[in-house]
């Protein structure tokens, strides 16, 4: 908790991805980046390693890498990369503890990525999310576990080139839906919904 502080102030002195040059304080090298490879590391290792029930570490764990990652000239676009695969995976694959609060956090920090950095978002989560829906009515039918991912894809796709392409990759999924004849009404309407 008191490394996310710092993070906070580093990002409010060396701005973000998205901050102008003309906001930013102190366009030279900041101190922390000898250590981040050093806070990936452990970061990456609280959020995915720690027993799943320790809840509130993990979130802590999931906030700081957030906060690695919009900080300006931080991160590399594989790195950034990395941490959203993380928290694919917690959305994705992980049951929900007590009040979901990491997968929320884990879902707030895919869409602050986007919005900062859409590259990782549209060549990693959306590949991933989009492969979790089923690919006929019958099987949306016999597993409602679509829902989640189809809110997760309109929570993340917060700037306008995000936006984009998941209207196009969803409609392409409809397309197809239509193509076989399926008579998946509920199914087409959730994703139009999105």
């Amino acid at each position: 908790e008191v490394m996310n502080q710092l993070f906070e102030s580093a990002i409010s002195v060396f701005g973000t991805w998205k901050t102008p040059i003309a906001e930013i304080q102190r366009v030279d090298d900041n101190p922390l980046y000898p250590f981040k490879d050093k806070f990936l590391a452990v970061y990456g290792q609280a959020l995915m390693s720690t027993v799943k029930e320790e809840v509130s570490f993990r979130v802590t764990a999931a906030k700081g890498l957030l906060l690695l990652s919009k900080m300006r000239n931080f991160l590399q676009d594989n790195e950034i990369g990395l941490i959203v695969q993380h928290y694919d995976q917690i959305v994705l694959r992980e049951e929900s503890y007590g009040r979901d609060e990491l997968r929320r956090t884990a879902m707030q920090g895919l869409a602050e990525i986007s919005a900062n950095k859409s590259g990782p978002i549209m060549e990693i989560t959306f590949p991933a999310f989009l492969a979790r829906l089923p690919d006929t009515g019958a099987e949306a039918g016999s597993s409602n576990t679509y829902h989640i991912t189809l809110e997760g894809l309109a929570q993340i796709s917060v700037e306008k080139e995000v936006s984009e392409t998941l209207v196009r990759r969803l409609l392409n999924k409809v397309e197809v839906l239509l193509q076989v004849n399926d008579d998946s009404v509920q199914y087409i309407s959730a994703i139009l919904s999105t």
